[in-house]
């Protein structure tokens, strides 16, 4: 999957390292860049105006964003950080719920379950 990354923090890049390790294609898009780079890791770095939502089957934009921004604009597939990282629990991750009520013996099973 060819993902792009708007903005260079440290929750994208860890988002970054997530992709890679399970074979996606990552591009970080920042106004910070003048020109293209490979940062310390090897991601490729491009300055927003070389977005090409054509070649980009997710966008995850960073909170600092605002989504008034023209890579935000132009996105087609786009997702807040925060909300994939919280879909990611979705997929993983499903609570348990125990309710313990009645008259007697609810701090002994309480007690019991927590062993």
């Amino acid at each position: 999957m060819k993902i792009s990354l708007f903005g260079h923090g440290k929750t994208t890049l860890a988002l970054a390292r997530f992709f890679k390790k399970n074979h996606n294609e990552v591009k970080f898009f920042d106004d910070q860049f003048t020109a293209f780079f490979k940062d310390s890791e090897g991601f490729l770095c491009y300055p927003s105006k070389d977005f090409n939502p054509n070649d980009s089957q997710l966008e995850v934009v960073s909170p600092g964003i605002s989504f008034t921004h023209p890579l935000v604009i132009k996105s087609k597939h786009l997702v807040s950080e925060y909300d994939y990282i919280d879909s990611l629990f979705d997929l993983v991750f499903t609570p348990t719920i125990i309710s313990i009520s009645g008259t007697n013996g609810k701090t002994t099973t309480t007690e019991m379950l927590t062993m």
